[in-house]
This record gives C-alpha cells, sequence and structure tokens, in this order.
C-alpha cells in the first residue's frame, strides 16, 4: 500500500506544463520521513537545476529514503544533487 503525498518549495498551487493545478501536501519544511522520493521532470529543467532549495531537499531525503529516483529529465536533478555519484543512472536522451 502506498501514501502518496506531494511536495513543493512552497504551499502555493503548481501548474504543470499540460495545464494541470496541484495543490502541494507538504512544502520542503514540513514533510515527513518518506520512504521513497519519485522526482519529476520539465521539458526545460534549467529552473529546477538551478535551485539551490530544490537540489539540497533531494540530497537532504536520499539520507532517509530507501528509493530516490527520478522521471525522465528529473534525473538531472538526481545529477546536481550528486547522490548519482559513483553510479550509472538512465535518463531520456534529450535530457
Amino acid at each position: 500500500m502506498f501514501n502518496v503525498i506531494t511536495i513543493a518549495e512552497t504551499e502555493n498551487p503548481i501548474t504543470t506544463e499540460e495545464g494541470i493545478r496541484i495543490l502541494p501536501d507538504y512544502t520542503f519544511e514540513n514533510c515527513p520521513k518518506l520512504e521513497a522520493l519519485l522526482v519529476p521532470s520539465a521539458y526545460d529543467m534549467y529552473a529546477q537545476v538551478h535551485n539551490e532549495k530544490i537540489v539540497n531537499f533531494i540530497k537532504q531525503k536520499n539520507n532517509e529514503t530507501k528509493y530516490t529516483v527520478s522521471n525522465c529529465a528529473g534525473a538531472q536533478l538526481i545529477g546536481e544533487s550528486g547522490i548519482a555519484n559513483g553510479h550509472k543512472i538512465v535518463t531520456w536522451i534529450g535530457g
């Protein structure tokens, strides 16, 4: 059984590239302990990869999770966080 939650930098709604509005359940500050973290992606990852708060959140949560994985170009955030150093990772060819 899974308890899926959404986490964001702030409590503000997020509009996806497809126009879906998501209201985060938690912020980086009040996120509970996680067993798994799925790092999402976007067509253009520049802003996310250069956002220290996102990168540091992934780095911190990786210390407690059993699994830290990404979707598609989210692997760029995994790489930027340093948690993949010394490991092979796979991503979409356009990422």
